[in-house]
């Protein structure tokens, strides 16, 4: 909508579209701890619009505050079909699952980031570190391989390559038991 706007700047003299209006109620109620109401208005949201992403993420951070998992699992993957700036959200899914210790988890949200996202190196350095944190050695020495194929700036990124020949020498190693 607003790439429209930029287009046509004569929509700003209209009143502002359906959509944001229904948006501005939800987050309204969200702030005031009211989730089931603001679930309605995300719902009507989609039915005005169904190629609205960001009624499909508004719709899946609803249903993550409201704990109903396959809704905001189908939510999310459909804004992302929509939009896919929509799959940084895998990232931060992937940070949260880290913290909380479950690293497994952490892996599979950063794979999705970045199949989404291919061009991150940054992401793809967090992902091998990420599998050599669970023993996942074979894929994560792919993985710094294709990375260390890389042209780095020596300017902005002068210890990328002495990190990576840290983690494909880690990647190297066998466990001790």
């Amino acid at each position: 909508m607003l790439a429209k706007v930029f287009s046509e700047p004569t929509l700003l003299n209209q009143p502002p579209p359906d959509n944001w209006t229904l948006l501005e109620k939800a987050l309204y109620l969200e702030n005031f701890y009211q989730p089931e109401k603001s679930r309605d208005l995300y719902v009507a949201m989609i039915e005005n619009d169904p190629t609205d992403p960001a009624a499909h993420y508004g719709l899946y951070r609803n249903a993550r505050s409201l704990n109903d998992q396959e809704t905001a699992r189908m939510s999310l993957l459909r804004a992302i079909e929509l939009d896919p700036v929509y799959g940084l959200e895998f990232i931060r899914l992937a940070e949260e699952s880290a913290e909380g210790g479950h690293l497994e988890t952490s892996a599979a949200f950063l794979e999705r980031a970045t199949q989404i996202f291919p061009d991150n190196l940054g992401l793809k350095i967090r992902l091998a570190e990420t599998w050599l944190a669970i023993d996942r050695k074979a894929l994560a020495r792919e993985l710094i391989a294709e990375l260390q194929t890389a042209e780095w700036s020596p300017i902005y990124a002068p210890e990328i390559p002495s990190h990576l020949a840290d983690l494909a020498e880690r990647a190297q190693t066998v466990k001790r038991r």
